[in-house]
């Protein structure tokens, strides 16, 4: 393989890994375009939020499966979603139930942040245990029981600590 081949494999590998992530975000919930970066990089070491934003931005709307991908539910750290797509994402987000803040403009991401669930150590890979959701095709069904709550405190992978 040459390395054009090898970087357009790495960039669809990291694409289709955010767009598993995104279409396991269940209704009336959210994640920052930030957290989803954060949990596609613990298993492929790679991108960050605006990677993210570029994966959404170049998707066709359709998700693993060809099932319809909820983009709306992917905010900025303040809790805003695409200001392009505002009116379309709003009225989503309202439709399904999620929590907003005061004035309707932005998600209450302490109410409605979501993070998905380390798969079983069975399916975990030879990270120690890291997620590999996503990748390895077993993301969607580890997920199965169901969301985690946000506790307050959450540590990145870098051993960084946020409120």
């Amino acid at each position: 393989m040459d390395h054009e081949t090898d970087l357009a494999d790495a960039r669809q590998e990291y694409a289709d890994a955010v767009l598993a992530l995104v279409a396991a975000i269940p209704a009336g919930r959210a994640m920052t375009y930030g957290l989803v970066a954060e949990i596609v990089a613990e298993s492929l070491g790679r991108g960050g939020p605006r990677q993210v934003g570029q994966v959404l931005a170049r998707s066709d709307g359709d998700g693993p499966g060809d099932a319809e991908l909820p983009w709306w539910r992917v905010v900025n750290a303040a809790g805003s979603p695409p200001a392009h797509h505002l009116t379309t994402a709003l009225t989503n987000l309202r439709a399904e139930g999620c929590p907003l803040r005061p004035g309707g403009e932005r998600v209450d991401l302490r109410k409605a942040v979501w993070f998905p669930e380390q798969p079983p150590a069975s399916r975990a890979d030879s990270s120690g245990g890291r997620n590999t959701f996503g990748v390895d095709g077993t993301g969607p069904a580890a997920l199965a029981a169901g969301p985690v709550l946000f506790t307050g405190v959450m540590r990145c992978g870098r051993g960084c600590r946020t409120r």
